[in-house]
């Protein structure tokens, strides 16, 4: 359990200026982190996953989702995975209740989660233009990011199938590009996932969210299909 934070992200957190393998996100993301060396690995991650579930909760609040669905969206395969492997993702939705230089930031920090956000907010406030520049030069710079990740063991994107971990529509995906110009967070916080060539199923929070607001003779099946395929990722040989 937790076995993405304990080989990801604490050794990030821990040696800041080293970008470890693995670590695809924008490095400053695990500087604002830093105070969770104070907890140790473990409450730090159990911290992680508690803050997850509160916006997910808060969330559901934001788009209204009705009492029974909520207990659906804390039972789906994105939420279960998300907490079970100590992913962030959790940490990254926070930004649907920030200011917008943090909005920027967190949604350079994982596109997959809230790109339509961030591109959003930089309609709204051109200037916060300057500062993503600056996130990521300054990220060239000292960490040659994104560069430094292409050669890593889990850059190649894997061939597609109802039993890879990764879950996204890549190419199709990029015909949904002009849906992140539609100011709409409910839209953007759709799409953002099925833009890029990989996608883990815990980056899916979002849809599951959004979907919940689909009648029950459609979200029920599509919540169905979610398990379905978790089931095929997990158990193929």
């Amino acid at each position: 359990m937790f076995s993405d934070w304990f080989a990801y992200f604490w050794p990030q957190i821990i040696n800041p200026w080293d970008l470890g393998t693995g670590i695809f996100n924008l490095p400053w993301f695990f500087f604002i982190l830093q105070p969770l060396q104070l907890l140790g690995s473990k409450l730090a991650v159990v911290i992680v996953e508690t803050v997850t579930v509160i916006v997910v909760i808060f969330l559901c609040k934001k788009f209204f989702i009705d009492k029974i669905k909520f207990i659906f969206i804390l039972l789906s395969p994105p939420l279960l995975w998300c907490i079970f492997m100590g992913q962030i993702d959790g940490l990254i939705l926070l930004a649907y209740f920030a200011p917008p230089a943090l909005q920027v930031f967190l949604a350079g920090t994982k596109p997959q989660v809230a790109t339509g956000l961030g591109i959003t907010v930089l309609q709204k406030s051109p200037k916060l233009i300057i500062f993503a520049v600056i996130l990521g030069v300054s990220a060239f710079f000292i960490w040659d990011w994104p560069f430094a990740i292409v050669n890593t063991p889990y850059s190649n994107t894997e061939v597609l199938s109802v039993f890879s971990w990764n879950w996204a529509i890549w190419p199709i995906g990029l015909l949904l590009i002009p849906f992140l110009f539609i100011k709409d967070e409910r839209v953007g916080l759709f799409v953002s996932p099925f833009l890029f060539p990989y996608v883990g199923l815990h980056s899916l929070i979002g849809p599951m969210i959004i979907l919940a607001k689909l009648p029950w003779k459609y979200f029920l099946p599509v919540w169905v299909i979610f398990w379905i395929r978790w089931a095929l990722m997990l158990f193929y040989p």
